[in-house]
């Protein structure tokens, strides 16, 4: 979920334009990422990247915030879980407590960058002297073998697995 996020991430980054979510209004674009949110399931993993990239493209530290909140709280089949333990009345009121607890704190972390003036721009740029040292290479080359190791052992382990039990059985 990891690779994926940062592979969506990296993806809007390239493809959407430079300061897509300062065109729309802020209660707007709150609104759209809880309609979008809200049905879809969209894991923590996988969001915080995501969410990290709107954020670049201009999108509000409040709004980022629901879409981290209402994703991964909220999905088809979580609903179908409660649903069969809570019922469909018991669904709705957790829908709308989570979209206006998610809403309310995406009000208050706005206003606290507001009052605060911490600022809103997350670009990324690098300097004519900007370099990487040995750490940070090293640290990027071992996160980068969990993850290989991690794909390997959910995705490719159990296929190589099979294939070799129907190829010695047969």
């Amino acid at each position: 979920w990891v690779f994926i996020g940062l592979a969506l991430g990296a993806l809007m980054n390239f493809a959407l334009p430079e300061d897509i979510f300062t065109q729309i209004p802020s209660w707007g674009s709150k609104l759209a990422i809880l309609l979008f949110g809200i049905p879809f399931y969209i894991c923590a993993s996988a969001s915080t990247p995501i969410a990290a990239s709107m954020m670049m493209k201009g999108m509000s530290p409040g709004t980022a915030l629901i879409f981290l909140l209402v994703g991964p709280a909220t999905n088809f089949t979580s609903i179908a879980v409660l649903h069969k333990y809570i019922g469909r009345r018991g669904v709705v009121i957790n829908i709308i407590a989570i979209a206006i607890v998610s809403l309310g704190f995406s009000f208050v972390v706005d206003a606290l960058y507001e009052s605060y003036g911490w600022s809103r721009i997350f670009k990324i740029e690098t300097h004519a002297h900007a370099h990487s040292s040995w750490w940070e290479v090293g640290l990027a080359v071992f996160f980068a073998a969990i993850l290989a190791k991690g794909i390997y052992k959910e995705k490719i382990s159990p296929l190589l697995a099979s294939k070799n039990k129907k190829d010695c059985c047969h």
